[in-house]
C-alpha cells in the first residue's frame, strides 16, 4: 500500500463525531425532498466529503513532518573530522565541530610555519625545515570559504630569507688576482697581468695599474679593493697589516762617571729588532737606555719594530744637546785658595772616568809645556815646570787630553783653556 493510502486510512479512523438522532432525523428529511428519484445520493455528499477529508490530511502532514525535516536540513550532515579547524569557523552559524583529534590512516603528519606579524597585510609564509617525511603546508590567515590545503615539497636547505646584499668580490673566470704587499709602507712591484686596467682603493688612496702592467706599490694599514677601472666591479679585497707606533721619550742631559748621557724610554707593545742613533751609539734592544751625546747638535734615534704578523714598522725621534762635552774642565783655578777643589786643576771628568790619558799644559806665549800629566791624582797646582815658579797670574793656558780608549762616539784629543788667578 502507498503513503498515501496509509495516510487516508489514519484519518479515517482518527476521525469521529458525536451522533445527534435529532440532526440524523432533520437531515433525512431534507435529503428525501431534494434528491430526485433515479439518482445517487454518494455524487452528492460522498465527493465533497472525501476533499474535505483530503485538504485535512494533506494539512496534517506539513504541520507535523516538514518542520522535522526543516529541523535537520538546517543542522546539516556531520562533518569529517579531516576538514581544517579554520574552515568550519568560517561557515558562519555552523554548529562548531568537536576538538577531538582523529587520526586517518597513512596520511603524513602536517607542521605549519606562518608569519606570526599582524600589522602585514599579506603575510610572508616561510617553508619549514623539514628532517623527516613531514609535508610543510602553506598556510593563510584568511581562509575562503572552502579552505584547500596545497602541499609544498620537503625542504632539506635553510628558510628562505629576505636577499642579504654582501658587498663582496665579484667572480670573474678570467680574473688573475693581483700579489699586493701585505705589511704596511712596504714598496712591492706589482703585476697586473690581466687585459684590462684595475684600481687598488681605500678610503684615502686610489693607485691605478694598466692593463698587462707593473708598478711599485707601496700601501699604508687599511682595507683596500681592487675594481675593474671600467665596471668598477669589485673583484678582490685585501688587507694591510700595520704596527702599532712607537713613542720615543728622550730626558735631560745627565752624567755618569764623567759621561754625558741622555736617558730614553720606548713606549710601544711590539718587539723591538733595531735601534740606531746618528751621532753617537746605542746598544739594541731594551726599551729603556742611555745615549752618549759628546758633541753640539742634533741626534736621531730610530726605532725599528715588528708585530705577530711578522709586519715591520719604524719610527724616529730627533733631539739636540747644547754643550760640547769637554770633559767638564773648569776654566779658572786659584793656587793659594785654601780650598782643594780652587786651588788646582785638571778636567773633573778624568778624576771620574778612570780611563787612560794624558794631559799637557802649554805656555800660549812661547807653546812651552808648563805641565804634564797621566794621574788623575796628580793635578796641575800652577807652577811652571821650566823654572819652578809659579805660573804668570791672570794668564790664559792652554791645556790639552789626549785619551787613550775613547768611548764610542767620542773624539780623542779634547782642547780647552785655564786662567791662573
Amino acid at each position: 500500500m502507498s503513503n498515501i493510502d496509509d495516510l487516508f486510512k489514519k484519518v479515517l479512523d482518527s476521525h469521529s463525531e458525536p451522533y445527534d438522532p435529532a440532526a440524523w432525523e432533520n437531515l433525512s428529511k431534507r435529503l428525501d425532498q431534494s434528491i430526485k428519484p433515479g439518482k445517487n445520493p454518494f455524487l452528492k455528499w460522498g465527493i465533497p466529503s472525501v476533499a474535505i477529508i483530503v485538504g485535512a490530511a494533506i494539512a496534517w502532514y506539513f504541520t507535523s513532518v516538514e518542520p522535522q525535516r526543516t529541523t535537520q536540513v538546517a543542522q546539516g550532515p556531520k562533518q569529517n573530522s579531516s576538514v581544517s579547524t579554520n574552515a568550519k569557523e568560517a561557515q558562519g552559524n555552523f554548529k562548531k565541530p568537536s576538538q577531538k583529534k582523529e587520526t586517518l590512516p597513512n596520511v603524513p603528519k602536517i607542521s605549519y610555519l606562518e608569519n606570526q606579524n599582524s600589522n602585514t597585510t599579506n603575510p610572508k609564509v616561510l617553508p619549514l625545515t623539514n628532517t623527516s617525511n613531514d609535508v610543510a603546508v602553506v598556510k593563510s590567515h584568511e581562509l575562503p570559504t572552502s579552505e584547500k590545503l596545497i602541499p609544498a615539497e620537503p625542504q632539506t636547505g635553510k628558510l628562505d630569507q629576505d636577499p642579504v646584499i654582501v658587498d663582496g668580490p665579484k667572480t670573474v673566470s678570467n680574473f688573475k688576482a693581483l700579489t699586493l704587499p701585505t705589511c704596511a709602507n712596504d714598496a712591492v712591484e706589482v703585476r697586473n697581468e690581466n687585459n684590462f686596467s684595475v684600481l687598488i682603493v681605500s678610503k684615502e688612496h686610489t693607485v691605478k695599474i694598466e692593463a698587462n702592467a707593473v708598478a711599485k706599490v707601496k700601501l699604508s694599514e687599511g682595507n683596500y679593493a681592487i675594481l675593474q677601472e671600467t665596471s668598477q666591479e669589485n673583484l678582490q679585497n685585501h688587507a694591510v697589516a700595520g704596527t702599532s707606533k712607537t713613542e720615543i721619550v728622550v730626558g735631560d742631559l745627565f752624567y755618569a762617571a764623567g759621561l754625558p748621557y741622555r736617558h730614553a724610554s720606548l713606549k710601544t707593545d711590539q718587539a723591538i729588532i733595531a735601534l740606531s742613533a746618528e751621532g753617537t751609539s746605542v746598544t739594541c734592544c731594551n726599551k729603556d737606555f742611555d745615549m752618549l751625546s759628546f758633541t753640539k747638535g742634533n741626534y736621531v734615534l730610530n726605532v725599528e719594530t715588528t708585530n705577530d704578523n711578522g709586519c715591520r714598522g719604524k719610527v724616529s725621534e730627533t733631539f739636540y744637546v747644547s754643550d760640547d762635552y769637554n770633559l767638564l774642565a773648569v776654566n779658572a783655578f786659584e793656587p793659594l785658595s785654601q780650598d782643594t777643589r780652587k786651588s788646582v786643576f785638571i778636567p773633573y771628568a778624568l778624576t771620574q772616568r778612570n780611563t787612560p790619558f794624558k794631559m799637557i799644559v802649554i805656555d800660549p806665549s812661547d807653546g812651552g809645556i808648563v805641565f804634564e800629566t797621566s794621574d788623575a791624582q796628580m793635578p796641575w797646582d800652577g807652577v811652571d815646570k821650566r823654572n819652578g815658579k809659579l805660573a804668570e797670574t791672570n794668564k790664559a793656558y792652554i791645556w790639552k787630553v789626549n785619551i787613550t780608549k775613547p768611548e764610542p762616539g767620542e773624539k780623542v784629543d779634547y782642547i780647552g783653556t785655564v786662567v791662573r788667578m
